[in-house]
């Protein structure tokens, strides 16, 4: 299971307990590979099953208040909204015997009209792998986005429209469309 909560959830409430313990509390979120989403001891069906290879991306937009979940890449939906103002960390758990998770990429970047733009790049251009190559801009200002932005142009986002709810999501979900 992998995902966010504040440093109020209580690590040690569920430590003789065999259980998810992400989602179990309104302080944390966690999207297990079952695909259900668990949140204030709630479940809910969030996207299909994963598991050995797959990439699961979180991404936490304090500025907006949401957070998002990908899976290979992809955007599956808004999981949360309304995050603003509170310290999240990123957290993972298994019950599974011989697990193991690897985080590939951590960043944080703060909102800015770079990266406003860059994410609506990113969603007008979602058939792309890699956003840079496509666009006609010169080698140097590539190489800037590369750097620092490189990874809002490698996610891939639904060109649909927002549903009218962002609190869970699906594979196909269009909320992860959603203008920044």
């Amino acid at each position: 299971m992998v995902g966010i909560g504040t440093s109020d959830v209580n690590l040690d409430k569920y430590r003789h307990t065999f259980c998810s313990l992400l989602g179990k509390d309104e302080d944390s979120w966690g999207l297990s590979y079952t695909g259900l989403l668990h949140h204030k001891g709630d479940k809910t069906n969030f996207s299909s099953r994963f598991g050995q290879g797959s990439i699961i991306g979180v991404h936490l937009d304090t500025w907006h208040g949401t957070l998002t979940f990908f899976k290979n890449r992809k955007c599956i939906g808004v999981a949360a909204t309304k995050l603003q103002n509170k310290k999240f960390y990123p957290m993972v758990c298994s019950t599974a015997a011989k697990s193991s998770m690897k985080v590939i990429r951590s960043c944080a970047s703060c909102t800015s009209l770079q990266y406003l733009c860059c994410y609506r790049l990113r969603q007008l251009l979602p058939d792309y792998v890699d956003t840079l190559e496509v666009l006609p801009l010169p080698p140097g200002l590539k190489q800037v986005l590369h750097n620092k932005l490189g990874w809002v142009l490698s996610m891939n986002y639904s060109t649909s429209k927002p549903s009218s709810s962002s609190s869970s999501g699906s594979d196909s979900d269009s909320s992860c469309g959603s203008d920044a």
